[in-house]
């Protein structure tokens, strides 16, 4: 097999589990993502969540689905010209395509028509709905973890908590994590602590997503919470208090019951939260914000939504060339 050497050249981002370094892989020329995990005090050993993104991957492959780079592992090497990042390629490290845009920049840093942000929305939905009928549940569908290649393809990103029916270690079904994703893109059943939840978990997040396009300053979160109790507010002052009358399935909940929350007189999602959305828009992105699990619309029903049935967007890409705020 042929030897793959990797010359780092920038430290790409940085978060609280890992690490991204841009490479160029030789003798291709081609860049690629190397992601490192570090060990973080009471968490999951980093061995443990890359191993369980790799095994995702060897399972999951889509076009919109970010994809693992083979090599073998005895290999890898590192071009010495670039020493001073100290790093090592080992069991904690995973080799991606290079994505030089998430949809986190997108949504900070640019313009977006909207054929634009439907050519997103329909990309999204059909990495996600790859992945559920994969029995794969990603758990942190967040604008960062949502990349864009070069191409402008949208591909789903950070598998290190998804979670597989086929294959989920010692997390069984009711012995499920609830502190996994972004705050505040978590559904409401993980923020009342259930340990026995399904694919409506990511609903939620595109749910929460796609609001962004359509806030009244584009890229602002819906819900914007700093804790759980707080994040449980805001859906509740938009969607009024979940109870057991429009959430039977809420007294499952360890954390229900816990605590009182204001009674709110809110009549749901409406374009007063996205002005710059029409009434179609609100009722499709509602119907990923509904409390029963089971009532929110998969993602591979709403592909098949009236929104994208003509064709004045493009279902392949993006064009990355866009004009910047």
């Amino acid at each position: 097999m042929e030897r793959c050497s990797y010359e780092i050249l920038s430290n790409y981002g940085e978060g609280t589990f890992g690490v991204v370094y841009k490479a160029r892989q030789k003798p291709s020329g081609d860049l690629v993502a190397i992601k490192k995990s570090i060990e973080v005090r009471y968490e999951r050993p980093a061995r443990e969540r890359l191993e369980n993104e790799r095994r995702v991957l060897n399972k999951v492959k889509h076009e919109n689905v970010i994809s693992l780079i083979y090599c073998d592992e005895t290999s890898h090497s590192l071009s010495p010209t670039l020493s001073r990042f100290n790093v090592q390629l080992n069991i904690n490290s995973l080799i991606f395509p290079f994505c030089p845009l998430t949809l986190r920049t997108l949504l900070d840093e640019y313009i977006l028509t909207l054929s634009e942000i439907k050519s997103c929305m329909w990309m999204i939905l059909n990495g996600v709905a790859y992945i559920h009928d994969c029995e794969v549940i990603h758990r942190d569908i967040s604008p960062k973890n949502i990349l864009i290649s070069d191409l402008g393809i949208i591909k789903i990103g950070d598998f290190d908590d998804a979670w597989m029916e086929s294959d989920n270690g010692d997390e069984k079904r009711g012995e499920m994590r609830f502190e996994v994703g972004t705050r505040i893109y978590r559904a409401p059943e993980l923020l009342f602590s259930s340990r026995n939840y399904s694919y409506a978990v990511d609903l939620w997040s595109l749910g929460c997503i796609f609001a962004e396009f359509f806030t009244k300053y584009i890229g602002y979160p819906l819900f914007d919470g700093g804790s759980d109790i707080e994040q449980l507010c805001k859906i509740f002052q938009i969607l009024g208090v979940a109870n057991e009358s429009n959430w039977p399935e809420v007294v499952e909940y360890s954390d229900y019951g816990k605590f009182k929350f204001a009674e709110s007189d809110s009549v749901g999602l409406t374009i007063k939260h996205l002005p710059r959305a029409n009434q179609k828009i609100v009722d499709f992105i509602a119907g990923f914000l509904r409390y029963p699990t089971m009532d929110r619309m998969t993602a591979r029903k709403a592909l098949q939504d009236s929104l994208f049935q003509l064709d004045d967007f493009s279902r392949t890409h993006i064009d990355i060339s866009l004009q910047k705020k």
